[in-house]
């Protein structure tokens, strides 16, 4: 009698493990795949599932390379991991990246942005987001200042 309930548990063990590997892991998965996005944002979620990809900075291979070059992303990567821009003044980031493509003033602040390399060649994806992400717009440095020091840099997909 007591194989018979010890075989019974077994069974019933199984059948819930079953259940749960067949409809809730599933269900669950896509439950974090369609509400993470809206949830975290679309973009915000692009960035954090980027390409690692890094190359040591060098300010001429820099200044020569143009967006699309597939050299600048690597080495903001690169930027952002060493947080070689961290604390520097503006002269300091100008003379290290160049020019911004962009300016913006707010708030007794300034927003640098460079352009760097299309997400086609430098595409954001997770087995966790299989087909998420577009990758159709380009990466960009954003370099924040306020009091003339850099308190923020982020990479960010357009």
């Amino acid at each position: 009698m007591n194989e018979g309930i010890s075989k019974n548990r077994w069974v019933s063990a199984f059948f819930w493990l079953l259940i749960v590997v067949l409809f809730l892991f599933p269900a669950l998965y896509a439950l974090n795949y369609y509400l993470t996005p809206k949830v975290v944002g679309y973009w915000p979620l692009a960035v954090a599932c980027r390409p690692a990809i890094e190359k040591q900075f060098d300010k001429t291979v820099w200044s020569e390379a143009e967006p699309g070059d597939k050299i600048r992303f690597p080495m903001a990567n690169n930027l952002l991991k060493a947080g070689a821009l961290n604390g520097s003044s503006t002269d300091e980031v100008k003379t290290m990246l160049g020019r911004a493509l962009y300016e913006q003033r707010f708030d007794g602040g300034l927003r640098w942005r460079y352009l760097l390399d299309s997400q086609r060649d430098f595409p954001a994806g997770s087995w966790l987001y299989p087909k998420l992400f577009k990758n159709s717009g380009d990466w960009s440095l954003v370099v924040i200042f306020m009091n003339d020091r850099v308190v923020d840099v982020e990479l960010r997909a357009n």
